[in-house]
């Protein structure tokens, strides 16, 4: 279960960076880096920050013992999670892009025009 989100989440800025920096030559190169990276973080982000403001404005006669702690806990572990993601989504966003904008012509590029 935890292998395909991690793929998806390394894959998925790598092949969006490659494919617009192939096919949308007129976006600049930190516009694609933001739009291939956020995404999945986002997605990861917004239900863990959901998750730990609702469970700080949830009174404490409702929580158990060690509920909202926990609650708490998991979401801040999803938000780390997200700032990973977006970090490894910078830079994998940046490799594809490079690969996808190269022009691969390695005849002249020793000569100095």
């Amino acid at each position: 279960m935890i292998l395909p989100i991690i793929l998806l989440g390394l894959v998925m800025p790598l092949a969006l960076a490659f494919c617009l920096g192939r096919w949308r030559a007129d976006l600049g190169r930190r516009r694609i880096i933001w739009y291939v990276s956020l995404p999945f973080p986002a997605l990861i982000a917004l239900p863990s920050l959901f998750l730990v403001v609702s469970t700080l404005l949830t009174s404490s006669s409702r929580c158990g013992t060690d509920a909202c702690g926990m609650a708490i806990g998991f979401g801040l572990m999803g938000l780390s999670a997200a700032a990973l993601f977006f970090g490894l989504g910078l830079a994998l966003g940046w490799a594809g892009l490079a690969l996808a904008r190269s022009n691969g012509d390695t005849a002249g590029s020793d000569t100095f025009e």
